[in-house]
């Protein structure tokens, strides 16, 4: 428990930084960056399929499997999807309007602006 109150008082009084680590699993796992290890940490677990030379890899393709990455929208997420009945209130949808249209204007002057230029 020493580590994790050091490390704390390290950031709340911009102390000497911390140099002690603690890995254990079942005690506060406290790795100041940079003096953890991939040996320190052990051999990730076996992946079917994945064949890697390296420790990096491997363990990049063990956090994968577990944690598999999101998927994005190309267009990203469109706050405008929100079920507006769910929510109505006239000022708000209103204005929100208006916001619409100014960012739909400020877009289509800047098109035009970038074709002028070119």
């Amino acid at each position: 428990m020493g580590g994790v109150r050091n490390l704390l008082f390290e950031h709340a009084f911009a102390a000497q930084p911390v140099r002690a680590t603690q890995l254990e699993y079942n005690k506060p796992i406290v790795a100041p960056a940079g003096l953890d290890t991939f040996a320190g940490i052990g051999n990730p677990p076996s992946i079917q399929g994945v064949s890697a030379d390296r420790p990096e890899e491997a363990w990049k393709a063990a956090f994968e499997a577990t944690f598999p990455p999101a998927k994005e929208s190309a267009q990203g997420t469109d706050l405008s999807a929100v079920d507006s009945e769910q929510f109505a209130e006239e000022a708000i949808d209103e204005l929100r309007q208006q916001k619409r249209a100014e960012v739909d204007k400020l877009r289509r002057e800047a098109r035009l602006e970038e074709r002028l230029n070119q």
